[in-house]
């Protein structure tokens, strides 16, 4: 028997995991949907400028382009279909608004945001309902973080100090000589960013943190 114990953190990484995964196939979907479309606009375009060229002269008949070009547009058009919405608010003739739609793409398009919004709604449930866990969790965490990496902070300030009277030397050959800062070997600090302090460093364990402050109620709908 398993006796491996599940963290308040690990029930968040599934959701959250669970929250990207599905925006991940919504993306999919949504590029999916606009690609259909996009393919049509391409088919329908070149058999437009043939018959307008037909039309106005500058075209010869070809029969063999006209095939190959109308087959483009059919192929393009066996996944999508219209559709027709109505806005009831609107006059009659204004109401009406016609769609060209991949029906296979919307509906599953329609079917993975549903899913999304479904775990958006269990992410956030679980947030409030383990809300004084995670904090205790993630403030232990923190805790050994800092202690972890303390020694590497020092030695990271002391290579700092040290960079800095070393670019300070080069300050009375930069005035004499045909040199700028920007000649100089790059810092080795410059991809480096400040990472805020989110909390106090002299907390010595999870409950430290104190009382933490309840997430306000989500509102009901009227």
């Amino acid at each position: 028997m398993s006796t491996e114990t599940t963290t308040a953190l690990d029930g968040l990484t599934e959701r959250e995991e669970a929250v990207a995964e599905a925006q991940e196939r919504v993306h999919q979907l949504e590029a999916e949907a606009h690609s259909s479309r996009r393919d049509l606009d391409r088919a329908i375009g070149p058999l437009q400028s043939y018959y307008r060229g037909l039309e106005s002269g500058e075209v010869e008949p070809d029969p063999d382009r006209e095939a190959k070009l109308k087959r483009a547009v059919a192929e393009a058009q066996a996944s999508i279909a219209p559709q027709v919405t109505y806005n009831p608010r609107a006059e009659q003739t204004e109401g009406a608004r016609v769609e060209l739609i991949n029906p296979e793409v919307e509906g599953k398009l329609a079917g993975a945001r549903q899913k999304l919004s479904a775990a958006e709604a269990e992410l956030d449930r679980y947030l409030r309902a383990r809300f004084d866990d995670l904090v205790v969790e993630l403030g232990t965490l923190g805790v050994e973080l800092s202690e972890r990496y303390a020694p590497l902070a020092e030695e990271g300030r002391r290579a700092q100090r040290e960079w800095v009277e070393l670019r300070e030397r080069w300050r009375p050959l930069i005035a004499l000589g045909d040199l700028e800062w920007g000649d100089l070997p790059g810092s080795p600090f410059a991809e480096i960013r400040d990472v805020p302090a989110l909390m106090p460093q002299q907390l010595s364990d999870g409950a430290s943190l104190g009382a933490p402050r309840r997430p306000k109620k989500r509102k009901r709908a009227s």
